[in-house]
């Protein structure tokens, strides 16, 4: 019950970066954004599941971005992600970028998103190696650097495609359609740095 608690508020997250991320520099936001994120919004907070033990930070921060049992509060979720973040916790290094992403508790600042993103990329976390390819292909937060973009979207689809979730469909669907774009050599060149990637840093399985 709680891991799918989770697994909602986590897809809330990626929505709601994904809105940022896609929009490049996320100067301003149009009618469909914020019809977006307000949908994303909605997501987490009808979100339903037991409260987490008193010693579960992770949940907690999840019940304080979404409202599960307590009153909304983003700096507490920031503050709970970044605690966890900072010792190491990839699921939390994606959360607190998706924070700084959209201004969530913290102030908005793209290249600290950006920052976070990497570290769970490195841990292999999906998610955040999915936003991390996103920020790399649109120069959001980080100069933009398409074989780089296509190495961590390949190292998530592949993630996606061995366990898919609600929040991965599109990983796989991504990396595709950026693939189709690029010169076979910065392809194939993607691939052997996701290779590489795997060789130092394991499979996250």
């Amino acid at each position: 019950m709680r891991e799918k608690q989770t697994e909602r508020l986590i897809f809330a997250l990626l929505a709601l970066s994904l809105i940022l991320v896609l929009a490049g520099t996320g100067c301003g936001k149009s009618k469909a954004q914020i019809k977006a994120e307000a949908k994303a919004k909605a997501q987490a907070a009808e979100a339903q599941a037991l409260r987490a033990d008193p010693d579960d930070k992770l949940g907690q921060a999840y019940d304080h971005f979404s409202g599960n049992g307590t009153p909304i509060d983003y700096e507490r979720a920031a503050l709970l992600f970044r605690e966890l973040a900072e010792g190491g916790n990839a699921t939390a290094q994606f959360s607190l970028g998706a924070m700084f992403q959209n201004g969530y508790g913290v102030p908005q600042n793209y290249i600290e998103a950006v920052k976070w993103y990497q570290k769970s990329a490195m841990s292999n976390h999906p998610d955040g190696q999915y936003l991390l390819g996103l920020a790399l292909k649109e120069g959001s937060g980080i100069p933009r650097d398409r074989i780089e973009a296509f190495k961590w979207l390949h190292l998530a689809a592949e993630s996606a495609a061995e366990s898919p979730t609600e929040s991965n469909v599109k990983y796989v669907e991504t990396r595709d359609e950026l693939a189709l774009l690029l010169p076979a050599e910065m392809v194939a060149e993607g691939k052997r740095r996701a290779e590489e990637h795997h060789q130092y840093h394991g499979n996250g399985n």
